[in-house]
């Protein structure tokens, strides 16, 4: 194992636009970073030797961006070994990463927004984002990539993951109710397969008992707390889609009371997108001449 880095947080002031401040917010509580640790599914086995095939080994240091409560930090610091940077805005889920990972010496907890890491320029091997570019992506993506550029070795590499659940056509990273329509992997694919990045998919399949379902649905960043007035309406619909669920898996009506235990079978699909420095610098450019501004030669 690589020698250690120090198990802690490092907090200070920072300013943030409007999607990493929603991004606080929502996982400011102690009942949605709960439901996030609870509900979202984990990465496929396969995650692992992806990681190590782009070239990850125990003496890289790698930035985890929006690492929320450390399903992907644990891949590198348990089954790699590799020194890790976890960056995060919430600093409530830093503390759950912080306390799953609390016997590994190779990782550092940073509550930072991901356009300001204070991160060393040209320092790191690999900057990797789980389920998380989007929030910068939202509102400032010209930030993101010229960070994603200082950070990064000149062989350094990026990986973009986005992992998607499909419930009868439609996925949980929804706008709206539990049955709102986002189709996350068209959208990175007309970010990043149109840059060059390449591409590859990993298929999973987990189970799921109610309360998971239910946590994987409330660790939405626009899912209703429990005090919330939309809550209990939020909650049936959401039992009605495990019911459906359940009934379509095994052919008999659910009842929640007889069937406490009841679970059904979710087929989480983990897209992965990953390039190197001059894919960056090339979506980087792109935005510039969309804005009809000078094309950025090089960072």
């Amino acid at each position: 194992m690589p020698k250690g880095i120090r198990n802690t947080i490092k907090n200070c002031d920072f300013t943030a636009d409007k999607s990493m401040v929603a991004r606080n917010e929502a996982y400011k509580d102690a009942e949605k970073t709960l439901a996030y640790d609870n509900g979202r599914p984990d990465y496929p086995p396969e995650t692992v030797e992806f990681l190590k095939e782009m070239g990850i080994n125990e003496d890289s240091t790698v930035a985890d961006i929006g690492c929320g409560t450390g399903l992907l930090s644990k891949l590198l610091v348990a089954d790699i070994g590799c020194n890790v940077k976890a960056i995060d805005i919430s600093e409530s889920m830093l503390k759950s990463a912080q306390s799953h990972l609390s016997n590994y010496s190779n990782i550092e907890f940073l509550m930072k927004d991901m356009k300001d890491t204070e991160i060393a320029e040209g320092s790191m091997d690999f900057v990797l984002y789980g389920s998380s570019i989007h929030w910068g992506l939202a509102t400032d993506p010209k930030g993101v990539y010229k960070e994603l550029l200082r950070i990064l070795k000149e062989a350094g590499k990026v990986a973009v993951f986005v992992c998607e659940i499909g419930i009868d056509g439609y996925t949980y990273a929804t706008q709206s109710g539990p049955k709102g329509k986002w189709d996350a992997s068209k959208r990175y694919k007309e970010i990043f397969i149109n840059a060059g990045f390449e591409y590859k998919c990993f298929y999973g399949k987990q189970k799921y008992n109610y309360q998971k379902f239910l946590d994987l649905m409330c660790s939405r960043t626009t899912a209703p707390g429990k005090k919330d007035p939309k809550y209990d309406e939020f909650e049936k619909e959401t039992r009605n889609l495990f019911a459906a669920k359940y009934e379509k898996e095994y052919g008999g009506k659910y009842d929640p009371l007889a069937d406490a235990n009841a679970e059904v079978t979710l087929n989480p699909v983990t897209h992965a997108y990953w390039g190197g420095r001059d894919l960056v610098l090339k979506l980087l450019n792109t935005l510039e001449m969309k804005k009809g501004t000078k094309v950025v030669s090089g960072l």
